[in-house]
This record gives structure tokens, C-alpha cells and sequence, in this order.
């Protein structure tokens, strides 16, 4: 569950409490006070008073941090109706708190210094102020929570902005057709028959090319243009199959090579040169479709060999 989400939980929950015990009392106590004496009013009302004054704030207040949190989380949708009707709840809570403690509190004092053999004459002119507002922050609560409902319910029917991981996979995948061509280089310090033997052998592919888990040959070796070799990889957690076609082969020299089944229609090309000192520069270039694979060679490669990246040109 992401924070927002707890937040939304939260929220509606805790605001349907306060509403309830505030509606539940004064649909219910609210009218057996009156019936009650003046000396059993007050020990009815200092004992629900002594239980309700320790739990209350706490609900109260979790319902208003909740909201407020639900708020902050939503800042950059501030003209949504999910923000508008929390701000009205947010709203409606502060006007709880206001007339709870402008009113209330102060009456709920009195009342706990008050002796039940002997209460003051005007108590029911007293407590009849007390019931006016809580009659009101009733209402007010109520409202919170209904507010708060359709904030709940218009988050539901919107939509949440995309991570930027979400975002860059669906601006790939909108874009399936953009070219792809990477080159990478390495130097190694081998002659460059070894280097291009080597590397051109098929079979060696598993052992230097870090995704490639095996390799099957399709045609009959050794590796001359029309060959056709079958890869198994595993690329981001999945099992990738395709086969290759070489188109061209010049040994010591260049190899390139199609997919001609599979799900990246990519040309990979193999060149080799060799330097004064004896070294060889291998360079290794796809190019090709969907977005993104440049990345898993020049990645692959790097990882594997330990080379340097000398050029990354996107067409």
C-alpha cells in the first residue's frame, strides 16, 4: 500500500468515526438528558465525560493529521475534485475543533466541579448552550466525512501521474519503431587473428557476452555468410530467443549479422583492426528496433569484457 493510499484509508475511516460517535450521542444521549434529574444528569454526564475526554482528542486529532497528510500527498492536483472536497473537510474539521474548544471544553470543566447532591440551579440554561453546539460540530463532522467520501471516490475515477520509470516505459513503448544504433569499442591486447577467431566463433558467444545463455547452430559450421545461429539470452528477468543470419563475413576483418527470427529485429556488426603495438581495437555496433536494447549491449559489454565505451551515437 503506498503512503497516499494510507493516508486515504486513514482518513475516511477516523472521520467516519468522529462523525459516528458525535451523531451516536446526539441522536441518542442528547435526548434522555432532558428526562434526567438534575442530580442524575450530572453523574451521568462526569462519567461519560471522564471516558470520552481521554479518547476523543486522540480520535480528533488522528482524523485531522490523516487528512492533512491526504492533502500534502495531492498538492500538485490542486484543482482536482479530489482537492477541492478535502480542503472542504479539512475545513469543516477546523470548525469542530474551534466551537469544541471554544464551547464545549469550557462547559465539560464546569461540569466536572460540580456536586451531584447539590448542581447549580441554571444547569439546564447551561447545558442547553452545550447541546446547541454539539448539535453544530455534529453537523460539521458530518460533512467532513461525507466530504471526505467523494474526495475517496473522485481519486478512484482519476488518474495518478505516472513514476518516471512508468513514464519512460510507456513513452517507449508508444515510440516501438525509433531507431536504435549503438557502437562500442574495446582494445585488447591480442593479435587480431586470435581476437577475431575468437569472437566470431559462435560457440564462444556464452563465455565473453554476458546475457547469452547458450547457442544452438541452425546450419552447419564453420561460420560463412548464409550461416544461421539460434541465441538464447535473458534480458530484465526474461527468456529471450532469436536466430541470427550472417550476411557477411570477412575473417580477421568484419562480421555482420541479422536477426532473422525474434523479437528485436537488430544488424549486429563485428569489426577488428589491428594497432602498431599489436593490439586489436574490437568494435561492435547494433543497430536497429525497439528503443533501449543500444543500452543492454553497451551495458552487457562493458560488463563483461571490461572495456572502455569510446562512442554511443542514437540515429
Amino acid at each position: 500500500m503506498s503512503l497516499l493510499a494510507a493516508a486515504r484509508f486513514a482518513a475516511v475511516l477516523l472521520s467516519g468515526l468522529v462523525a459516528g460517535i458525535f451523531l451516536g450521542d446526539r441522536m441518542g444521549a442528547s435526548f434522555a438528558r432532558p428526562a434526567l434529574s438534575p442530580s442524575s444528569f450530572v453523574t451521568f454526564q462526569q462519567i461519560q465525560h471522564v471516558h470520552f475526554v481521554t479518547m476523543m482528542p486522540i480520535v480528533i486529532g488522528a482524523a485531522v493529521v490523516s487528512t492533512a497528510a491526504w492533502l500534502l500527498l495531492i498538492r500538485s492536483r490542486i484543482k482536482s475534485r479530489e482537492f477541492l472536497f478535502l480542503g472542504l473537510a479539512a475545513a469543516a474539521f477546523a470548525a469542530v475543533i474551534i466551537v469544541t474548544r471554544t464551547v464545549n471544553v469550557p462547559i465539560n470543566d464546569r461540569l466536572m466541579t460540580w456536586n451531584a447532591a447539590s448542581p447549580p440551579a441554571d444547569i439546564r440554561e447551561i447545558w442547553a448552550r452545550w447541546e446547541q453546539t454539539h448539535t453544530v460540530r455534529t453537523i460539521l463532522a458530518a460533512l467532513a466525512f461525507c466530504f471526505e467520501l467523494i474526495a475517496f471516490g473522485a481519486s478512484r475515477r482519476s488518474v495518478e501521474p505516472p513514476s518516471p520509470e512508468q513514464a519512460s516505459m510507456a513513452d517507449a513503448a508508444q515510440r516501438p519503431e525509433r531507431a536504435v544504433d549503438v557502437v562500442t569499442a574495446i582494445t585488447i591486447d591480442r593479435p587480431r587473428h586470435e581476437v577475431s577467431a575468437y569472437a566470431a566463433n559462435p560457440d564462444n558467444a556464452p563465455a565473453w557476452y554476458v546475457n547469452i545463455r547458450s547457442v544452438e547452430w541452425k546450419s552447419e559450421p564453420p561460420l560463412s555468410a548464409g550461416s544461421r545461429v539460434a541465441f538464447i539470452a535473458r534480458f530484465l528477468g526474461r527468456r529471450l530467443a532469436y536466430t541470427y543470419e550472417v550476411v557477411e563475413f570477412f575473417p580477421g576483418a568484419k562480421l555482420v549479422m541479422r536477426t532473422a527470427e525474434g523479437p528485436f529485429p537488430m544488424e549486429t556488426t563485428y569489426t577488428w583492426t589491428s594497432r602498431s603495438d599489436g593490439v586489436t581495437d574490437m568494435r561492435l555496433r547494433n543497430r536497429g528496433s525497439p528503443a533501449g536494447l543500444g543500452d543492454w549491449s553497451r551495458l552487457s559489454w562493458q560488463s563483461r569484457c571490461g572495456g572502455r565505451i569510446d562512442q554511443t551515437s542514437p540515429a
